[in-house]
């Protein structure tokens, strides 16, 4: 192998590496981080759907959950449609539990 074909080959590896560090890594991470919060859904609580549709979990069976987002309103969605769990927020089903919520009603004046 002459110098020039050495050069091209560790440009190639530094190449591969920094690929791997920049996107493939965290990208495993993040993954592995929402199968955790997958794996850890709870009655109660509050969550948001990929789709931007804010709910609480009322049920699941399998790979579904069923959402109360309004008042007498569910939607039953896969499991892999939860992007995120809101904290502090978690509300009663019926059977009794704990209500806290981050939200405050404002108060008008009129």
């Amino acid at each position: 192998m002459n110098g020039q074909s050495l050069s091209s080959l560790l440009v190639l590896v530094g190449f591969l590496i920094f690929f791997w560090l920049v996107i493939i890594r965290p990208q495993t991470r993040e993954r592995r981080r929402w199968e955790q919060m997958i794996a850890g859904l709870k009655r109660g609580q509050a969550v948001v759907t990929r789709g931007g549709i804010h709910g609480v979990i009322t049920d699941m069976r399998d790979n579904l959950v069923r959402l109360r987002v309004a008042e007498n309103v569910e939607i039953t969605l896969s499991k892999s449609a939860i992007a995120e769990v809101e904290k502090g927020k978690v509300e009663t089903i019926a059977g009794g539990g704990r209500k806290t919520s981050g939200r405050k009603k404002e108060e008008t004046n009129g």
